[in-house]
């Protein structure tokens, strides 16, 4: 449960931002940027792994990037 894996759904170009920070129905409530919020079950430690992240638009990068500058407590 401290593993989180993000990656592209299937059929699609780019990884967006809707994985990071939710859907628009959902922002601040799903997706990475809230999931690593939450306290580590087993360990002590989350670990994340984001598969192409090379495809990746603006804006789900700078989504990623805000909440590395600005971790939570």
């Amino acid at each position: 449960p401290d593993l989180l894996i993000v990656e592209r759904e299937a059929g699609k170009r780019i990884l967006t931002v809707d994985k990071f920070i939710g859907s628009e129905e959902q922002r601040g409530k799903a997706g990475l940027c809230h999931d690593i919020t939450i306290r580590p079950l087993d360990g002590s430690r989350k670990l994340v792994i984001i598969n192409d992240a090379d495809t990746m638009n603006e804006e789900a990068a700078n989504a990623l990037l805000k909440t590395l500058e600005e971790p939570p407590d």
